[in-house]
């Protein structure tokens, strides 16, 4: 439960770059969890930039029980082995026997008692994104993370999500899809054998949604081994690392001279007939389609836990590669599966059987030579 936590705080850090921003009181804010808009008898406000909610309106939703002591103005909550405790007007909240500091302790309004939405659904295990866009908030508590962008007249493309390796892209294609930002827009760039490009407003490769995100990739200094094989989706950027917004690329034919320069983020599961259907599309001499490719929807998929585990099972039984590099006077062989890499080194002969690869990098190669070898 510790490490889990610890690992929850992490990532709150991680993205502190989507932290919640000033709002007008007469803007209402909205609450999402897993895609579906939460009610409250008391409106969501803002309290020092944090989104402040109905504490048991909240819990509740998130599958807790509540109870409520009047005496110490405290509220515990209880899930799966989970506590939570936490008292008005004290920025100490306990789970467990974990003690965490609140930005904004809960507080009284109206009659109600107000927690901070971010905390308390992180704290729960839930990742949470906010839409400048939308004025809302958006939390998830599924295990992985898919997309669904619907093709006019073609059919659907269901692309998996790697919030590990990409985690400021990842969230930010989230954001714009649950936003609606893509609904309407098309694919303006198609090249055959290379890859689909769309998520422009203005339809002509120039435009984006007004925020730039960092680049996730190598030559950026970030850690990212998605290659950019048949059907990963990255995100397309200007000359500047940190320039992608908004647009986006699924790669038609393996292209992996752009490895570590663009952060792929995530690999189609389902619709790559219909990406070959949009990379065979007539265009014009700027790589136009001649009749438009609209993006007609884009949405999240939530229970799809068991898909995702199926896709991912069938990658683990693929082998990519077996091929053989020469370091220094030693051949090391690398047999490599989509989730795993074995090494085996003529000098120490042993095998180190890398731990199955997490989600973010399952559909990365990633070689793991034992540290023996590597001397």
């Amino acid at each position: 439960m510790k490490k889990i936590l610890s690992l929850l705080l992490s990532l709150t850090l991680i993205l502190g770059i989507i932290s919640v921003p000033a709002m007008t009181e007469e803007k209402p804010i909205n609450v999402y969890l897993n895609g579906t808009a939460l009610t409250f008898d008391q409106p969501p406000v803002m309290q020092n930039d944090r989104t402040m909610v109905p504490m048991r309106a909240i819990f509740e939703a998130l599958g807790y029980s509540v109870t409520w002591d009047e005496e110490t103005e405290s509220i515990h909550s209880v899930k799966d082995g989970i506590a939570f405790s936490m008292q008005i007007n004290n920025n100490l909240v306990f789970v467990n026997d974990q003690q965490f500091e609140l930005d904004v302790p809960p507080m009284l309004l109206n009659e109600r008692t107000l927690v901070p939405v971010r905390a308390v659904a992180e704290l729960s295990g839930a990742l949470v994104t906010w839409s400048d866009l939308a004025n809302s908030v958006y939390i998830r508590n599924s295990n992985y993370f898919a997309a669904e962008l619907e093709i006019e007249n073609l059919g659907n493309i269901t692309v998996l999500l790697a919030i590990g390796s990409a985690p400021y892209t990842v969230l930010n294609f989230c954001d714009l899809v649950e936003s609606g930002f893509y609904s309407g827009l098309t694919f303006h760039r198609v090249i055959k054998d290379f890859m689909i490009q769309g998520g422009d407003p203005n339809g002509d490769g120039t435009g984006g949604s007004g925020t730039n995100i960092p680049g996730e990739f190598l030559a950026n200094n970030v850690a990212n081994y998605i290659s950019h094989e048949r059907g990963v989706i990255s995100m397309a950027r200007a000359q500047d690392f940190n320039s992608a917004s908004s647009q986006f690329f699924i790669v038609h034919k393996d292209s992996t001279f752009l490895d570590g320069q663009y952060a792929a983020f995530g690999m189609v599961m389902d619709g790559m007939d219909v990406v070959d259907k949009i990379a065979e599309t007539e265009t014009d001499e700027a790589d136009k389609p001649v009749t438009p490719v609209v993006i007609k929807s884009a949405k999240l998929l939530y229970d799809y836990d068991e898909e995702i585990e199926a896709f991912l099972a069938a990658l683990e039984e693929e082998t990519v590669t077996e091929e053989e590099t020469e370091v220094a006077s030693d051949t090391t062989v690398y047999v490599t599966t989509k989730t795993k890499t074995y090494h085996y080194s003529s000098d120490c002969k042993k095998v180190d059987s890398a731990k199955a690869m997490t989600l973010e990098n399952a559909i990365a190669k990633k070689y793991n030579p034992c540290e023996e070898c590597v001397k």
